[in-house]
Parts: structure tokens; sequence; C-alpha cells
């Protein structure tokens, strides 16, 4: 999953960390950080239940000089190699009003079509706070769809006039844009950005969904959301057919590279501890959730076809 190009910031002395080593903790990133000034805060996100590291934290300086201090840490530590990995140093993203519903999906993307494109389309529509185009986390070819965030609504109401349903360069069909977010979720869980570095699980193979059937595209598609599927701890995910091998760290590599996960959760034989054939996964934002089955759902696995679906009433952990 391609990263952000810009990151802005309402607090100047709030960064976010990318690309945590499996082995840092948060003594570790405190210690990492202290150096370039006063720290308020060091915080590692982790799994609830495992308490494993999802590769990312945040960082918050204080005092008259927290600004300079952050922007010091990112000139020194972006892109710095540690333990393996190439740290990734952002302003963590703002959470005002201005910034809600900015974040827009592109579907009917041709496989070629970059990130840079996608900057150069939609940037004459103002100033861009991240962009990615969806890849798979196999083959690392585009899923043809994209992401872009603007920096406030109404320049991503102004890209969705002008380019949806019209023709870009070098595009063979007119692009789907439309606003990423679901409108009706009232609560929004702040500040989670996707699990980024989540390594692939080799015994995928070829895939086949309802989808190929007919004529609508999966891209085209928003799966129905059951009314058990939204729970305490987000958008919740039935896994089926998972093998008896599995446990959550697989699925963290499965459902990761499609968005911010809040809990994952493999059901084990109290005899053996080994999986049952079933688990759950929860996503801190819906669109993430339908992303995850569009493109999951009928996925081979060795001898066995994952089934993905909404949790519903009948399918609680």
């Amino acid at each position: 999953m391609e990263g952000p190009t810009t990151v802005l910031s309402s607090d100047p002395t709030n960064l976010i960390v990318n690309y945590l080593p499996a082995s840092v903790k948060e003594d570790d990133l405190r210690n990492l950080f202290k150096g370039f000034g006063e720290l308020e805060s060091a915080k590692l996100m982790v799994d609830r239940q495992t308490s494993q590291s999802l590769g990312y934290g945040f960082v918050k300086y204080s005092g008259p000089q927290g600004a300079e201090a952050a922007s010091e840490a990112i000139s020194a530590l972006n892109g710095k190699e540690f333990d393996g990995k190439r740290l990734k140093v952002a302003f963590a993203k703002p959470s005002s009003v201005v910034s809600q519903q900015t974040n827009l999906y592109i579907g009917g993307l041709d496989s070629h079509v970059t990130k840079e494109d996608l900057d150069d389309i939609f940037g004459v529509h103002g100033k861009i706070v991240e962009s990615k185009i969806l890849r798979d986390a196999i083959t690392g070819q585009s899923r043809g769809i994209g992401f872009v965030r603007m920096e406030q609504r109404v320049q991503a109401q102004n890209a969705i006039s002008a380019l949806h349903g019209k023709s870009i360069p070098n595009n063979a069909n007119p692009i789907q844009v439309k606003f990423a977010e679901n409108g009706n979720t009232k609560k929004k869980r702040p500040g989670v950005l996707p699990y980024e570095n989540a390594p692939t699980y080799p015994y995928i193979g070829s895939r086949f969904t309802p989808y190929q059937a007919g004529f609508t595209t999966p891209y085209e598609v928003q799966p129905h959301l059951p009314q058990h599927a939204m729970n305490g701890d987000g958008f919740g995910l039935f896994v089926y057919n998972l093998p008896q091998s599995a446990d959550e760290g697989l699925l963290y590599r499965l459902f990761g590279p499609y968005g911010g996960i809040a809990t994952v959760k493999v059901i084990r034989e109290l005899s053996t501890l080994r999986c049952k054939g079933y688990g759950f996964v929860n996503y801190f934002r819906l669109e993430d959730a339908q992303q995850a089955i569009v493109h999951l759902n009928g996925c081979q696995m060795g001898d066995k076809v994952l089934q993905v679906s909404f949790k519903t009433a009948k399918r609680q952990s």
C-alpha cells in the first residue's frame, strides 16, 4: 500500500511514526524521539487482545519549542533505517471539522495508473493530504482503485463534480469518484492509519467471486452492512474456511493491507488450541471492511476457499 504524499497537521507538535519493527516497545519509541525535545507522550499502537505492535505509534512534543523539536525529529528520523525497517515519520493527520469527509474513492483505474498520476489529476482541485493506489498484496498489481484525501471538503467536492464519470488521460474508461467515508456513520474513530507493513501470505492463489458472473465490477459494489456488523470494536467481519494452522498473525497479514484493524480473533478447539476454521476481524472504518470483503472473499488458500462477510447476530465472537 503506497504511503501519503504529504500529511498536514493542525498540531505541529504531534507526529505519527510508521513502519516500526515488531520488536519495538513503547519505551524504545520514547527513547528514539526524546533527544529532540521534551516529550508530552509517546504511544505505541498495539492489538487489544495480543498486545502485539501494529507497526506504528504517535509522539507528541511539549513546551514552547515543541513544534521545532517535532520538525527536527522528522528531518532526522524520516527514512532512517531502524532494526531492519525504514521509518516513516510525519505530522499526524488533523482531526478538525475541516478535514472530515475529504477522503475520495476512485474506481475504474487502469492497471498502469500510478499514485503520481492521481496527484497530477486531483492536485488541480486543491491541496492533497495523501494519495494511494490499492495494490494486490501478493502480485503488487493495481486493483483499479485509488484513494485521495484533500485538505478541505470543498476541494474534494469540486474534484467529484469535475471528475466523476469523466475520462482521464491514458485511462480506457471513465472513472468513478465519490466520498470514501460512509455519510451515515455518526461516530468516527480518530486518527487510525492503515496497517501498511503487513507481510503477504504465500498460499493465496486464484480467486472466484460472485462478481465475476455478472456485469458489475467489485469496485462498484458496497457489501450490505447487517444490523449486528457494527460493534464496540468497529465493523466486524466473519472469516470462514481458515486452515487449522491459522493464528491471529495470519489474520493481520491477510486483512491488514485494507485498513486499520481494531481486533482479530481466531476461534480454537479447547483441547488442541488449533483453529476451528473460522475467526473474526474488526475494522475501525466501514470502507476498509467493505474493501476486505471485495478482495478476500473467494480467495483460494491451499485447498480452501475463504468466505468473508459481515458479522451477523448468529456469528458473534
